[in-house]
């Protein structure tokens, strides 16, 4: 039993040296490869991320306010999207780009957009 487990020891003193540098040299060629995967990563990321931005800048309501379009609330502060949301007397809060104006409502049309009261 000692017999073999010299035999092995000394196979592995053997062959342990040339196990190692394989190793390595697999090891090298990984990171070498690895290096410009995880770059493209990242640059896709950063373009991703830029695209992002880009977008949630063209929905931010403050650059929709500074070309002229206005947000209308009620006084609690839900967005009024429709007349039926609408009473006499109903106070708005107009959010312009320079400001806020309230206001009441004295009268309500339902009349479509586009078409002569």
């Amino acid at each position: 039993a000692d017999d073999a487990l010299e035999g092995r020891a000394a196979a592995v003193r053997r062959t342990a040296p040339h196990a190692v540098a394989r190793a390595g040299t697999r090891l090298s060629a990984c990171s070498r490869r690895l290096a410009p995967l995880a770059e493209h990563r990242l640059v896709a990321a950063a373009e991703t991320l830029a695209s992002r931005r880009a977008l949630l800048a063209a929905y931010d309501p403050t650059r929709l306010l500074s070309r002229g379009w206005s947000m209308t609330t009620d006084a609690s502060g839900g967005v009024v999207r429709t007349v039926d949301d609408l009473h006499v007397g109903s106070v708005l809060v107009t959010r312009l780009a320079d400001g806020v104006a309230r206001s009441s409502v004295t009268d309500v049309d339902a009349t479509p957009a586009g078409e002569a009261p």
